[in-house]
């Protein structure tokens, strides 16, 4: 299953900047450079010290700016504070739109600095299934990432030219939102588990996740359109070389088999737009949704559904994997039920020390083996997370946030 807009479709799109207003206090601007702060996508702001229980109040805390733009944004904003733009210096929010323009706006005034169009975006009618879900149309639907040793924001287009969906990588200034270099076309080959290769079908794939930056490589995620077209969608994790915009030699495949029973193979990489995670060693973490609803495509080596998957930095090897075995919350009831495992992102939780997370998966302890050797799965280590009847729906939508308990008594999630 792919993700739906968490935003309500609307002709202008609002965002908001919220700080707080008190008195004197200092304000320290973080830059949000990618989502959920980090590549463990904990959430955390660790300078941020002032906000509390008594100072979050309608008298001293909301809303700052109200800024109506072109189109609808599924993708969260970003912050870069002290850019010289235009002859000045802002705070600057960068918002991209589903119209495939991206927006950068004076964080204290409101005001729209620059915008650019990076073409015109895919029309609803141009879509699988048509959804209104999707707004009227699809452009840029993933959160961009930004490299600030390179002052270069990395997005993913969706446009359309010629009656014919193309994805795009773009590389922007993000001081005058131009292309630093020829943006690329987004295409992959994978190779079944018959020995013939599979080219990447854009009219079917969806870009969801948030964007990453890890190891001089940028990552993006790919998975369905909701399940419409599922005889030609799959989940895919490519990647690029972060100056050059040069493909990486191999981009993982999720889903190997040539057909299924009922002509549904997917197991997307979609996440409800949570961004693909990495540790301090490169490796890539995602979470898959499902395949077909026979209840019986899932293969260890070949069909990785419904599964917490760890990719090798090069795209290579699936390093390690978990799948939930049986019962109410495993793998085949999911794919039956379509409550994807992976309707939500993979947290990864900085070093903690002498194991005080015996109820979390250890990440260097994922419960499956390398994807292509030997062995029996296994359960992994400690994970009893229960997700049923969650909002009266069996799925998950959306990621978990990291607590850290504070030494001076400043507990911040």
């Amino acid at each position: 299953m792919a993700g739906v807009s968490r935003s309500c479709i609307a002709i202008a799109a609002v965002v908001c900047c919220t700080a707080l207003q008190a008195g004197a206090a200092a304000r320290d601007t973080v830059d949000v450079t990618t989502y959920h702060y980090d590549n463990l996508r904990t959430g955390w702001n660790l300078s941020e010290t002032v906000l509390n229980a008594a100072n979050v109040a309608s008298s001293s805390f909301g809303l700052q700016q109200q800024v109506a733009l072109d189109d609808q944004c599924d993708a969260p904003p970003l912050f870069l504070s002290a850019q010289t733009i235009a002859g000045g210096t802002y705070d600057v929010v960068y918002v991209a739109t589903k119209d495939n323009i991206l927006h950068a706006i004076d964080a204290s005034s409101g005001r729209i600095l620059l915008s650019r169009n990076y073409g015109e975006p895919v029309p609803i009618s141009a879509l699988p299934g048509q959804r209104n879900k999707n707004s009227n149309n699809i452009g840029i639907n993933s959160t961009p990432v930004i490299d600030k040793s390179t002052d270069t924001l990395y997005a993913v287009t969706y446009t359309y030219a010629n009656w014919a969906p193309t994805f795009r990588l773009h590389a922007i200034d993000v001081t005058t939102l131009q292309d630093k270099t020829p943006s690329v076309d987004i295409a992959a080959t994978g190779i079944l588990k018959n020995g013939k290769p599979l080219g990447f079908r854009t009219g079917s794939q969806r870009q969801r996740p948030a964007l990453i930056e890890t190891g001089g490589a940028i990552y993006a995620g790919f998975g369905s359109f909701c399940d419409f077209d599922a005889g030609q969608s799959r989940g895919w994790a490519p990647g690029w070389n972060a100056g050059t915009l040069a493909p990486l030699p191999v981009s993982e495949l999720m889903n190997q088999k040539p057909h299924s029973p009922d002509n549904f193979l997917l197991s997307s990489v979609w996440m409800s737009g949570c961004g693909v995670s990495s540790d301090d060693q490169g490796s890539l973490y995602f979470i898959t949704g499902n395949s077909d609803y026979d209840g019986k495509s899932y293969d260890s080596t070949y069909d990785l559904d419904e599964s917490v998957v760890k990719l090798s930095t090069d795209l290579s090897t699936v390093q390690r994997f978990f799948t939930p075995k049986g019962g109410p919350d495993g793998w085949s009831n999911f794919d039956r039920d379509d409550t994807d495992f992976g309707s939500g992102g993979a947290l990864l939780l900085p070093d903690p020390g002498p194991d005080p997370w015996d109820r979390v998966y250890r990440r260097d302890l994922l419960g499956g083996h390398p994807r292509h050797g030997h062995g029996q799965h296994r359960p992994g280590a400690g994970l009893r997370v229960d997700v049923r009847q969650a909002a009266g729906y069996r799925q998950i939508i959306g990621r978990a946030a990291a607590f850290r308990p504070h030494p001076h008594g400043l507990d911040r999630i």
